[in-house]
C-alpha cells in the first residue's frame, strides 16, 4: 500500500555529461565582485542533451570548471553558476549579475565553485564539486539547460580567456 509516505524514485541507467565553453571577449576589462562571465550581451551558456527524456527530472551529481589560464588572477576567489529550465535574460559579460522577476521561475538552482587551482604546467586552472545531488527537472518538451556564470571576486581578466564547464547528470 501507497499511502502517504514518499518512495525513493530510483535512478535510471544512464549518465549526461554535456560540457559548454564560453570565450570572453577581446578585452581585460576588469570584473568587480559578481559581474557575469560571458561571451556577449545576447548569449547564455547553453548545456545541451542533459537527458534522454524531454521534461525528465534529472539528478545534478558533479561539476568542473576549467579555465584555460597558467595562473590564478589575484581576486579570483570563486564562481557561482546558475541553472536555468529556459533562457534567462542575457546579461553582457562584466556587468553586474541581476535575478529579475521575469526570470524568477526559471531559475532551478545554483553552485558555488571555490577558487581554481593552477594544473601542473599545462595553463589549466580547475575546480570541481562532487555529491552535489541536486534534483532538478527540465521545461517540457526540453531536455536543455541554461547557465549564467558570474564571478564572486573583483579581478583583471585575460583577453579571450576560455572557460569550460562540464556538468554530470543522472537521469531519474
Amino acid at each position: 500500500m501507497r499511502g502517504t509516505i514518499l518512495e525513493p524514485m530510483a535512478i535510471q541507467a544512464g549518465l549526461k555529461v554535456p560540457s559548454a565553453a564560453i570565450t570572453r571577449p577581446d578585452n581585460t576589462t576588469a570584473y568587480t565582485a559578481n559581474d557575469v562571465v560571458s561571451t556577449t550581451s545576447t548569449q547564455n551558456i547553453t548545456f545541451s542533451d542533459v537527458s534522454y527524456i524531454q521534461g525528465n527530472h534529472i539528478m545534478l551529481m558533479d561539476a568542473t570548471l576549467r579555465i584555460d589560464l597558467t595562473a590564478v588572477p589575484s581576486g579570483m576567489i570563486g564562481f557561482k553558476l546558475y541553472l536555468y529550465d529556459s533562457a534567462p535574460t542575457a546579461i553582457a559579460d562584466n556587468a553586474a549579475y541581476d535575478w529579475i522577476a521575469a526570470d524568477k521561475s526559471k531559475l532551478l538552482t545554483y553552485i558555488t565553485f571555490s577558487v581554481p587551482e593552477k594544473v601542473g604546467s599545462t595553463g589549466i586552472l580547475w575546480t570541481e564539486l562532487n555529491g552535489i545531488n541536486r534534483r532538478l527537472k527540465l521545461a517540457s518538451s526540453s531536455n536543455t539547460l541554461y547557465g549564467v556564470l558570474q564571478t564572486l571576486g573583483g579581478y583583471t581578466p585575460a583577453s579571450e580567456t576560455v572557460h569550460t564547464i562540464t556538468l554530470g547528470f543522472a537521469q531519474l
